[in-house]
């Protein structure tokens, strides 16, 4: 087949995955400019720019002339490689087939990789246009706002190219619009760490978020543990799904700490003259610590398994499960240990 022939089959694989991409790029340039809030649009643009196939940009005009560099530029690196694989062959002395496999399977790791890292960019719209307030960050206005960090970027990037289940594609998804929404709540350690974890760590990881308390402000979880009941070291957490031996795997993977009998102070979640002054945050709901009427306010030291700060970086993003045999133990253990009671306050 002579090298015109090959252009030509590749100018119309090539047209065609061009319409693939343009019509993709266009749908997520939609989503981006009618569903995304403004605060947050300027700096997911330049994101999606910098890991996307087809850098999202907006006309779609602009979108076209990407495609077309993009489309020149592979198809010079294709005649490159055709042109090189036989004297390669020769250097290195083997069949030029083997280097023409290579050469295959390396390619298709590339393109792997980049859908990967392109279907988590789309699920990262996606979770950016539910954004609502109180979890949309409009504190200044989109020239104000700092962006993502360019080398926490790259860490990701080299993460999530490597990420191909639905499942875990969504938890980076969710990691990428944090990180839009709010630079700086996942750091790279996190990162690397969420990449490593097994689906059953992750399993037992989303059972502790789900039985946890936490204390927290506005973009930041001051503590979070759950609540041992007891002696952790002596499965006292066993009859809820978390024997000591899952404790032990979660402090491998650098989600808890080592320290079991580690105490955290929540005397401010006790209500005092009817109010409180920080509620405790269990199941994605804020509660009160209810004292007998006349009892002052004392210091309340809640032990038990204390996420480390990439744990609580992903307690943010992990969805909860109903634990209600749990809820019902703890707040029996805090009326009997603190003679206080654990009380749902209602939402606004």
């Amino acid at each position: 087949m002579s090298e015109q022939n090959t252009d030509d089959e590749q100018g119309s694989d090539g047209n065609e995955d061009s319409g693939r991409l343009l019509s993709t790029a266009t749908d997520l340039t939609e989503m981006v400019v009618t569903g995304v809030p403004a605060p947050i649009r300027r700096s997911l643009i330049k994101v999606l720019g910098r890991l996307t196939t087809a850098a999202v940009e907006y006309p779609v005009t602009l979108l076209e002339n990407a495609i077309k560099e993009r489309k020149a530029e592979s198809n010079a690196r294709v005649r490159l490689i055709d042109a090189s694989k036989t004297q390669i062959a020769k250097q290195m002395k083997v069949d030029p087939a083997y280097v023409q496999a290579a050469a295959s399977k390396f390619a298709e790791r590339i393109v792997r990789e980049r859908v990967n890292v392109d279907q988590i960019a789309a699920l990262t719209v996606e979770e950016l246009t539910k954004l609502q307030p109180p979890h949309q960050v409009p504190d200044n206005s989109p020239e104000d706002r700092s962006d993502v960090d360019e080398d926490w970027l790259n860490v990701f990037e080299g993460e999530a190219a490597q990420v191909s289940s639905e499942h875990a594609q969504k938890v980076f998804a969710k990691i990428l619009a944090g990180e839009i929404n709010r630079p700086s709540s996942f750091s790279k350690k996190t990162l690397k760490l969420i990449s490593q974890l097994d689906n059953s760590a992750a399993q037992l990881f989303s059972l502790a978020c789900s039985m946890s308390v936490s204390l927290q402000i506005p973009g930041h979880i001051i503590d979070a543990r759950v609540l041992g009941l007891g002696r952790i070291g002596q499965n006292s957490l066993a009859t809820y799904g978390m024997p000591y031996g899952a404790v032990v795997i979660l402090q491998e993977y650098g989600l808890i700490v080592s320290d079991l009998a580690g105490y955290s102070d929540y005397q401010l979640s006790q209500v005092v003259d009817g109010t409180v002054s920080l509620p405790l945050t269990h199941q994605n709901e804020h509660w009160a610590l209810v004292k007998q009427q006349g009892q002052a306010r004392t210091e309340m030291r809640l032990e038990g398994m204390q996420f480390t700060a990439s744990g609580r970086e992903l307690l943010s993003i992990v969805e909860l499960q109903p634990v209600p045999k749990y809820t019902e133990a703890m707040a029996a253990f805090l009326r009997n240990q603190f003679q206080v009671e654990l009380t749902k306050i209602a939402k606004a």
